[in-house]
């Protein structure tokens, strides 16, 4: 579905290039939940917007359906840890906002309140559609931000770390919320996220960046949802990942 061939990332600084990430392919297959993991530097958001087209690798190539991405795509949407959301426009209007880009297809406005409705009744905000910022949530402005992204109907969600500004009990609903969200959609998704445990409780394959540049490990989860991340099974894949941070990263897992 998306092919990421041979990624290089790579910054300038003090008249020097540093690579964080390099030769990096990744497939993504159909309604797959990726998460990827790691601490910070190692280019995981950077690899996020490359792979969303709001960012140009400096090697390799991104593909969708087989062409390649260059700039932002229709079927791609991307969800930040901020909400982002325009204070002077209410809930619904926020959702519909950018809904008629010139990237995306034109719609008429009954399909697109068709869209908005759907995609407020998906994220559990009924009645919400008239509220203006303001007046919601950090939880609930999260939701109108997925919303958002969800009304165009994208094949491939991408977030980075959304969940991670939510008080604990509203990111244990917000994780629940997104699986339910992301199967009604029938897409696909790739998260970024410091949380282990957010990890297992969310995708079908965890990969890990370290800091070797070409280095990574991946972890493939066939549970079924819900799942006991305070199980054996899942305390044992627990300590694999942090055993792997730890040697990867000395003592800051």
């Amino acid at each position: 579905m998306l092919h990421a061939e041979h990624i290089r990332i790579s910054y300038q600084r003090d008249g020097t290039e540093r690579t964080i990430l390099d030769d990096f392919s990744l497939s993504l297959h159909e309604q797959e939940f990726v998460v990827i993991i790691g601490p910070s530097g190692v280019g995981k958001s950077s690899l996020l917007r490359i792979l969303s087209g709001l960012q140009a690798p400096q090697a390799g190539q991104i593909l969708l359906k087989n062409q390649p991405v260059t700039q932002p795509h229709p079927d791609i949407s991307f969800v930040f840890q901020d909400p982002n959301l325009l204070p002077w426009l209410n809930a619904s209007q926020n959702i519909a906002y950018g809904m008629n880009f010139k990237r995306h297809k034109n719609r008429s406005r009954p399909e697109i309140d068709a869209a908005v409705s759907e995609a407020i009744e998906t994220v559990k905000l009924r009645g919400f559609g008239s509220h203006y910022p303001a007046d919601l949530s950090g939880g609930m402005a999260q939701r109108v931000a997925l919303a958002r992204s969800l009304a165009r109907r994208p094949r491939i969600l991408m977030l980075d770390e959304p969940l991670s500004a939510l008080d604990e009990i509203t990111r244990t609903q917000m994780q629940q919320l997104l699986l339910d969200t992301i199967a009604h959609y029938r897409a696909s998704a790739v998260m970024v996220t410091h949380d282990i445990d957010e990890a297992l409780t969310l995708a079908d394959r965890i990969i890990l960046l370290d800091n070797n540049a070409t280095g990574h490990r991946q972890w493939q989860l066939n549970q079924a949802h819900p799942r006991d991340v305070a199980s054996t099974e899942f305390l044992q894949l627990r300590a694999d990942i942090i055993h792997t941070l730890r040697n990867a990263f000395g003592a800051l897992a």
